[in-house]
């Protein structure tokens, strides 16, 4: 069995190879990054939460479409919104409810497949390759993933502070709110949940390990960290269906405190 960690580089490495892929070779590297999404329950809670309530039909016209004898290719504007659809467009590549062929006819190069695909990767698979690492890695420990090529960092995902933001600290600490209590407290409910819960002793390692971050952050009292912490705590206690956490709760303090 993989780890989060484990499973997120697997999944690096299978859209490095089908970025350098070439058209003809394109679909078994496609089927190849699905798999890898689908074994792991890290990407696939991370897919089913942006693709929720995502209309992908309606994305997908606004995203394609023709000007007179002009096609136009526009990637959704924000970041939640982009990786739902991009994730969508392989799926339907990958059962073959839509056509490599047709995409590429949108991006520069048209026919010539070879051209086009390198287009489609830079302009489409590569910022979703990025965008999943990133938010991965806050899923995983609540910290900073490694920096990628600045072309594509220049967005800030959706849910983070812009750099001045980021500075200013938080009103939740212990000296001055008595919601670091609460929080400390809930957060001490989440462990004793996932102990007594009858998930994996790899799901619960992982999952007391971010728990332990974010009471840090908590403690320290940085507002960037703790917004990332709770990002990372967030993604991985939310899916749970059988763990009964204090999500909810935490959420409304954070939201309260004006973190989020």
């Amino acid at each position: 069995m993989k780890t989060r960690e484990e499973s997120l580089n697997n999944f690096s490495n299978l859209m490095d190879k089908l970025i350098n892929s070439k058209y003809l070779l394109a679909s078994s590297a496609i089927y190849d990054v699905m798999t890898a999404i689908n074994s792991s329950k890290l990407l696939s809670d991370m897919f089913t939460y942006f693709s929720d309530g995502f209309d992908f039909e309606e994305a997908l016209t606004s995203a394609f479409y023709i000007e007179g004898e002009d096609r136009h290719f526009v990637l959704p504007e924000l970041t939640n919104e982009m990786l739902a659809f991009v994730y969508n467009v392989l799926k339907e590549l990958n059962y073959k409810r839509l056509q490599l062929s047709d995409i590429l006819d949108f991006f520069e190069g048209g026919k010539n497949y070879d051209v086009s695909y390198q287009n489609f990767a830079k302009e489409m698979l590569y910022p979703f390759k990025f965008y999943v690492y990133q938010i991965g890695m806050q899923m995983i420990n609540g910290t900073e993933p490694p920096k990628v090529e600045e072309e594509y960092a220049e967005e800030v995902v959706e849910e983070v502070d812009t750099p001045n933001e980021q500075n200013a600290n938080s009103s939740i600490n212990s000296n001055k709110n008595d919601d670091y209590a609460t929080l400390r407290r809930l957060i001490d409910l989440d462990k004793l949940a996932i102990s007594q819960s009858r998930l994996s002793e790899d799901e619960k390692e992982e999952l007391r390990y971010v728990l332990n971050v974010f009471e840090d952050e908590i403690k320290y009292g940085d507002k960037a960290k703790m917004k990332l912490a709770y990002l990372a705590y967030y993604y991985a206690l939310r899916p749970l269906k059988k763990v009964k956490t204090n999500v909810k709760a935490i959420t409304e303090i954070f939201v309260k405190s004006e973190i989020l």
